[in-house]
């Protein structure tokens, strides 16, 4: 329950760019299926990385970074750190 209601304040912060959502801005990030984490692309809109946690995934999905954070995934330590 009180994840649903941090994931909506979340929304709301970055759509109406309050706190550390002032500068933010959306881009394309690789998704897995069940991955907890968001990654980023090579290149735009492709579902290509370098990063070693992808190295054995083979179901990558390109997503916005908003859509990501709104699963309530996470940018990933190793690529996005």
């Amino acid at each position: 329950h009180n994840y649903d209601k941090m994931l909506a304040l979340q929304k709301m912060a970055r759509k109406h760019k309050k706190g550390q959502w002032k500068s933010y801005k959306d881009c394309s990030v690789i998704v897995t299926p069940n991955g907890s984490a968001f990654h980023k692309c090579k290149r735009k809109g492709k579902a290509e990385s370098d990063c070693k946690h992808l190295s054995r995934s083979k179901h990558l999905n390109v997503i916005q970074a908003s859509d990501a954070y709104d699963r309530g995934c996470h940018p990933c330590r190793n690529c996005l750190g």
